[in-house]
């Protein structure tokens, strides 16, 4: 998140929201045992896409970085990997 500019502070409020997180389950109306949640996002969080996109994002311009670039006529592009 500081790679996009985002202030310390504000980083370190986004992680004690994910800090020790537990959550639990209902079905038909029985609740199960709480969990600890380790990995995700909140589901319904109005941070949960920003984080997710954040996230993409970031992934995508270290992968055009290695990417070895491919001449397109005129034009040198990087070479864009998907996944199937």
């Amino acid at each position: 998140m500081t790679s996009y500019g985002i202030s310390q502070k504000i980083v370190k409020m986004v992680q004690i929201l994910y800090e020790d997180n537990e959550s639990t389950k209902l079905d038909e109306g029985k609740e199960s045992e709480w969990f600890k949640v380790k990995t995700g996002v909140k589901q319904g969080d109005v941070m949960s896409g920003f984080i997710f996109l954040m996230v993409v994002d970031w992934v995508m311009e270290r992968k055009l970085k290695e990417a070895a670039p491919v001449l397109d006529g005129n034009l040198q592009t990087g070479r864009l990997i998907f996944c199937r």
